[in-house]
């Protein structure tokens, strides 16, 4: 139950930013170890960061440890641990099982990592602005455009466009984005062969957009009650209609509020100016 593990995780009484970092860390760790839980993790980190204390600057000059700032470099460092190549050649094994059993224990991390970024981008505890600094780096090579991502690069940026399409594509500035990413997609597509896999990522995210970003979902096993009574259509086959990259309702329906209160104070503030 999440509500459990965060009051668990909330009652752990923290003394200084060395703790925070450790209990960040372990948080962190486990949502990558788990991709299956992604979301659930990013749900609670969304619940911790306003629970956990604030510590002082370590440092003159320095900001205050917080856990966002704290959880923000601890995305930083793992996304400049990633992999520049990912192949059976840039592996120190032997050909077998073994090395076929690590490159695909990489990939996943790579993956969950990237999947992990974007819930947290979707829960507003990454900015766009970060966003779009890694998929400049993945997707368009830093301005490169002659040259061609790695395929797990390329599938890395595929997970992340994939985790944020809808939300991306809902603000004016977001679709402007988007389309870049599109044309990109599709001119590496053209240009270059890739293995299926990488192929079928770069066409799955481009066959999503056109379709609004729905996708089906197949989930089996015995179904609580709450989860029956979520907003998605029952397709013939069983499957479930989801929206790839939409905010948590939770977080949306708080965003919405804050922008309309933002709004009714901007015209109060207006209405006070013309009276003045």
């Amino acid at each position: 139950n999440l509500k459990t593990i965060v009051r668990q995780f909330s009652d752990i009484d923290l003394h200084s930013g060395d703790e925070l970092r450790s209990v960040t860390k372990l948080i962190f760790a486990k949502a990558v170890q788990e991709p299956h839980y992604v979301a659930t993790y990013s749900d609670m980190m969304s619940s911790l960061h306003s629970r956990y204390p604030e510590f002082p600057a370590e440092e003159a000059g320095d900001r205050p440890v917080t856990f966002v700032r704290v959880l923000l470099t601890i995305v930083q460092t793992a996304y400049e641990a990633m992999p520049k190549q990912l192949n059976a050649d840039s592996l120190d094994l032997d050909e077998g099982e073994a090395r076929d059993l690590e490159l695909m224990q990489r990939r996943q991390k790579i993956f969950a990592t990237m999947k992990l970024i974007g819930n947290l981008h979707l829960r507003n505890l990454l900015s766009l602005k970060i966003v779009q600094m890694v998929l400049k780096e993945l997707l368009f090579c830093n301005g490169k455009l002659d040259q061609a991502p790695e395929e797990h690069i390329l599938e890395c940026s595929c997970e992340l466009l994939k985790t944020i399409g809808f939300t991306l594509d809902s603000t004016e500035s977001g679709q402007k984005y988007m389309l870049q990413c599109v044309a990109r997609l599709t001119e590496l597509l053209k240009k270059h062969r890739y293995c299926p896999r990488v192929s079928f990522a770069l066409q799955n995210v481009l066959d999503l957009r056109k379709d609004g970003w729905k996708q089906r979902v197949y989930k089996e096993g015995a179904k609580k009650l709450s989860e029956m009574h979520r907003e998605a259509e029952r397709t013939e086959a069983g499957a479930l209609i989801e929206i790839a990259g939409a905010r948590p309702k939770k977080v949306a329906q708080r965003d919405s509020v804050n922008k309309d209160s933002a709004a009714s104070e901007t015209a109060r503030l207006k209405s006070k100016l013309r009276s003045a």
